[in-house]
């Protein structure tokens, strides 16, 4: 059996969410919301190694906060970079196997299924790399260079979430590339992923319900 792993992202400082604590260290129902992603995770397979990334200036806030809750199972404390990027090169690099399969998931993506956690990984037996993703059910309009605009038939687009999963030692190559060419603007896996091989990557269906917590008032949701 293939070991598991869950690179979950709370490396980020939140300024949209506003305040001066970042978004994934806020209490929701008594825990912090980055607590309750990586949870998800072990829910599912108590034995999936959890690679947390946090911010360098934030690790003794995370001790603070988790200091009276039962540690979770194979909970792996990573530094995270300047990027997002950088913190899951530094999470990947973290891993001495080149076996395996991992799973990249945004820190404040909490109500993430189950059930989707589960899709990911057995959709690994057959494809190398997949992202769930969710039909646009708002119309969508382009900004031109021109400064104009024009609508896209919303019917090919596709909403991008997470987790993303990949066979290790592919994403592994995937990133040290990446940094070897400085790509670290990139703003999913994915895109990582396809910028290397040259091959796109296997689209899952997603849910609805796996938001990404951005403003005060998707917290309210």
């Amino acid at each position: 059996m293939r070991k598991k792993y869950v690179i979950i992202l709370g490396g980020g400082l939140g300024k949209r969410f506003g305040g001066n604590l970042p978004k994934q260290f806020i209490a929701q129902n008594g825990k912090p919301i980055l607590w309750q992603t990586a949870q998800k995770f072990t829910e599912y397979d108590k034995n999936i190694e959890v690679l947390l990334v946090l911010p360098k200036d934030f690790l003794t806030t995370w001790k603070t906060l988790t200091s009276a809750f039962t540690p979770l199972y194979n909970l792996k404390i990573i530094v995270g970079g300047n990027t997002r990027f950088e913190s899951v090169f530094n999470a990947l690099e973290s891993i001495q196997e080149e076996e395996g399969i991992v799973l990249i998931h945004d820190g404040v993506r909490p109500f993430v299924p189950i059930d989707l956690i589960e899709k990911c990984t057995n959709s690994l037996d057959i494809y190398p790399a997949v992202v769930p993703t969710c039909s646009a059910i708002e119309s969508v309009r382009i900004i031109n260079a021109d400064g104009s605009n024009s609508p896209i038939d919303r019917n090919k687009i596709q909403m991008v979430q997470t987790p993303q999963g990949f066979h290790l030692d592919k994403i592994k190559k995937a990133y040290i590339w990446g940094m070897s060419v400085n790509f670290t603007t990139f703003t999913d896996d994915a895109m990582v992923y396809e910028a290397f091989f040259k091959t796109p990557v296997q689209l899952i269906e997603g849910t609805p319900e796996n938001i990404k917590i951005t403003y005060k008032k998707d917290l309210q949701n």
